[in-house]
C-alpha cells in the first residue's frame, strides 16, 4: 500500500465522533510510520488537536513519531514548529517538553535550534518555562544560546 493511500485512509478515519474510527486511525498512523519516511510528519501532525476528547490518540501519534531516529524526529519536528504553534500550541508544548526530557533529542534540538526564528523560539521557550517549572533553567540556558 502506498503512503498516499494510507494518507487517504487516515483522513477517512479522522472523524473521532465515530468511535469505530479511533483504533483504525491509530493503526493507520503506525502503518504510515513503519515506512520510516519523515515526509509523513506534516500529514500526521495536522491531526493534533488541542480540543480533542481523545488525548490518548494524540499520545499515540507522539509515540509513533518518536519511533524515528532521534535526529530525524527532532529536525523534522522543528521544521513544523511554526505550523504547530498556530495549529495545536498545547500539543506543541508537550512535544517540546518530551524532547527536552531526552538527552539525545535535547542534543539534536540544540543542534537544530537555528531552524526556527529567534523570536519564535524565545516565545516558545518562555511558554515552556512558564508551563513546566522543571524546564525553567534549561529554557533560560537555551535562550542565551540563541
Amino acid at each position: 500500500m502506498t503512503l498516499e493511500h494510507l494518507y487517504k485512509k487516515l483522513e477517512d478515519f479522522s472523524d473521532f465522533n465515530d468511535e469505530d474510527n479511533l483504533i483504525p486511525f491509530i493503526e493507520t498512523v503506525e502503518e504510515i510510520v513503519s515506512y520510516k519516511d519523515p515526509s509523513c510528519f506534516p500529514i500526521i501532525m495536522r491531526y493534533f488537536d488541542d480540543e480533542t476528547d481523545y488525548d490518548w490518540i494524540m499520545q499515540s501519534m507522539i509515540h509513533a513519531l518518536e519511533s524515528f531516529p532521534d535526529d530525524v524526529y527532532v529536525k523534522t519536528f522543528m521544521l513544523l514548529i511554526p505550523f504547530m504553534w498556530n495549529h495545536a500550541p498545547n500539543w506543541l508544548l508537550i512535544l517540546i517538553c518530551r524532547i527536552l526530557n531526552n538527552i539525545s533529542c535535547l542534543n539534536s534540538f540544540k543542534k537544530n535550534i537555528s531552524l526556527i526564528s529567534t523570536d519564535t523560539m524565545k516565545k516558545i521557550l518562555d511558554l515552556v518555562a512558564q508551563e513546566f517549572e522543571c524546564h525553567k533553567k534549561l529554557c533560560a540556558k537555551l535562550k542565551k544560546s540563541l
